[in-house]
């Protein structure tokens, strides 16, 4: 667990007194020192793929989401740059040559936390999967439907 303590005076409007000038209005390229401080450099982080971008270009997005039921609890933003997700793809086409990132794969990935200081928001970039992670969700998955099956005659 990471601690962060936050002196009295830091609001989100204004963080300059840690600049060293009080008062001021921090920029985002702040934001991301301050948060790069506080933030260990990799986490692994668990949850279901969703609007994961096919296209051809350079880097791929998508959201991780945790769900309860069909209740959405939680969403962070995720971007894969090209040679990530191209290692990752060998990596998860190498556990099963059908497995590849799609909507609705729960995963394990390994991330660092990223401020997008265009558009001042936060958004992991991923750098690994846990491959045995997503295997073994497939295969309870695929145990559960046959078990339904089962009971349904």
């Amino acid at each position: 667990m990471v601690r962060v303590w936050l002196a009295p005076r830091l609001s989100k409007y204004s963080m300059g007194w840690l600049m060293g000038v009080p008062g001021t209005p921090a920029s985002t390229a702040a934001c991301a020192s301050v948060a790069g401080r506080f933030t260990p450099s990799e986490i692994w982080v668990v949850g279901e793929v969703q609007s994961f971008d096919r296209n051809n270009g350079r880097h791929r997005y998508f959201e991780l989401v945790e769900r309860e039921s069909k209740d959405l609890l939680a969403r962070v933003s995720a971007v894969l740059f090209e040679k990530d997700f191209q290692r990752i793809r060998d990596k998860l086409e190498r556990k099963d040559s059908d497995m590849r990132l799609r909507d609705g794969l729960d995963v394990r990935l390994r991330c660092r936390v990223d401020l997008y200081t265009k558009s001042g928001s936060f958004q992991v970039q991923v750098v690994d999967v846990d491959a045995d992670y997503t295997t073994g969700k497939i295969l309870l998955k695929r145990d559960q439907i046959l078990q339904e099956l089962e009971a349904m005659g």
